[in-house]
């Protein structure tokens, strides 16, 4: 009995290791980003943008229909941060799915909460560092971002 329970012990703390390793991993990637997913939860975003946040976006005009831009707001919520998926839906509603869009999230959330980071990823949350910035601006992706102190460090 005392083996099973070393045995259980050493494979819950590598199995933790492994988890954390490729985590860091998936945290520094620009291919987690799954438009089925985006399309799937577009309905759901719907109802939460004009029923429960009620959200008013303007100046979507000032935004070329194509290229890349950098978008830069104020973020307020927290680490919640449903103003991620609200700014996400306004931009796939108005240039669909398919046009490349990355958000900075604060790094740490994947400390906090791997699997939600992991989710944010593929809706387009990207860490937010200036090395991920210039990688997805290199590929033709425009960048989002709120709360420059985040981004600075």
């Amino acid at each position: 009995m005392e083996l099973q329970k070393q045995v259980e012990k050493n494979y819950i703390r590598t199995d933790n290791s492994l988890r954390a390793e490729l985590s860091k991993k998936i945290q520094w990637s620009l291919t987690q980003r799954d438009v089925n997913l985006i399309e799937l939860l577009m309905p759901v975003w719907s109802w939460f943008y004009r029923y429960y946040f009620q959200v008013k976006t303007d100046g979507w005009h000032h935004i070329p229909t194509e290229g890349k831009v950098l978008l830069v707001g104020s973020h307020n919520g927290g680490m919640a941060s449903p103003d991620l998926v609200m700014m996400m839906y306004d931009w796939f509603s108005r240039f669909g799915t398919e046009r490349l869009v990355y958000d900075l999230m604060h790094p740490s959330i994947w400390k906090v909460s791997p699997e939600i980071a992991q989710l944010a990823q593929k809706v387009g949350a990207i860490v937010a560092h200036p090395k991920m910035a210039s990688a997805a601006f290199e590929m033709g992706a425009s960048v989002q971002y709120r709360s420059v102190k985040e981004f600075l460090g």
